[in-house]
């Protein structure tokens, strides 16, 4: 019966310990992301601010701009996610965007309104970042199918469709609502997955 009693009050402790662990890590997580919040926001901001310079560049300069926002953006990771692009869904459409009609359109003006950052955590090592992001851009030939470089990369044009011609057909806007899975790599908080989702509907 104490042979017993030792294994039953051994497993509890251990039990106990696991589980003061578990706290102490969840405990230890949530204050490095309370730290990190107002950095992660930032790095987002800073992300979307390049977007626009990217895609103001000249037609034949954008991917290899984007291409370089890639490398210093973001990281490569396992796409768990049902929706969003990765790394490497943003490189491919990079590779393959010059046989699209997109490929010749030049903006000239590009105006964004980001509101509404919210940062959450999304498991270990991981944030998710909400951004609401309205945008209206000014074109040098009618396209409704322009993708933004950095923001999408469907090669079947679903979210391009989705542009809204204004009464002006060289004026386009999108409300789009971003959803960054970010992951802290060498001290700097880097996009694994993107989501942007119309809100046009």
């Amino acid at each position: 019966m104490k042979k017993v009693l030792r294994r039953v009050n051994r497993g509890l402790i251990l039990a106990a310990v696991l589980l003061i662990g578990v706290i102490i890590y969840i405990a230890a997580e949530q204050a490095h992301f309370k730290a990190s919040e107002d950095e992660i926001k930032e790095a987002a901001k800073a992300y979307l601010n390049e977007v626009k310079a990217v895609n103001l560049a000249p037609a034949d300069e954008r991917s290899q701009k984007a291409e370089a926002l890639l490398e210093r953006y973001w990281c490569s990771v396992d796409n768990n996610y049902i929706y969003g692009s990765t790394m490497e869904d943003m490189r491919d459409y990079m590779e393959n965007s010059g046989q699209y009609e997109s490929a010749k359109t030049e903006l000239t003006g590009y105006n964004e309104v980001i509101r509404n950052i919210m940062a959450a955590q999304n498991g270990p090592g991981c944030v998710r970042v909400n951004v609401e992001y309205d945008v209206s851009m000014t074109m040098d030939q009618e396209d409704s199918q322009y993708q933004i470089y950095g923001l999408e990369c469907d090669t079947y044009g679903y979210i391009g469709s989705i542009n809204m011609q204004t009464e002006d057909p060289l004026v386009c806007s999108q409300n789009l609502m971003l959803t960054f899975y970010m992951y802290e790599q060498d001290g700097q908080w880097k996009i694994g997955c993107l989501d942007a989702e119309s809100t046009a509907y």
